[in-house]
């Protein structure tokens, strides 16, 4: 699986230096899931959800979802897949 973040469109090799972001209104309900590096690219998405009015408060290292299911999942539902 190659992982590309949202923000600069580089390649995820380093999968410690990288988040699953999900993206919930103000309700928190799900919106969208991203993958993005950690740092100047999650902080990019952080300011553009928030001129929107949502929030990227929930997100997970993508080295701990551990697989490739695991990640789909988060990114498609939001929800913690080791809750499953």
């Amino acid at each position: 699986m190659v992982l590309v973040c949202h923000e600069c469109d580089e390649i995820i090799s380093d999968l410690g230096n990288g988040l699953v972001v999900i993206v919930r209104d103000s309700n928190r309900n799900y919106h969208s899931g991203h993958l993005v590096h950690k740092g100047d690219c999650d902080k990019k998405l952080e300011s553009k959800s928030e001129y929107k009015g949502l929030n990227t408060n929930s997100s997970m290292e993508i080295s701990s979802l551990g697989n490739e299911d695991n990640i789909n999942y988060y990114l498609s539902t939001g929800e913690n897949p080791f809750d499953r």
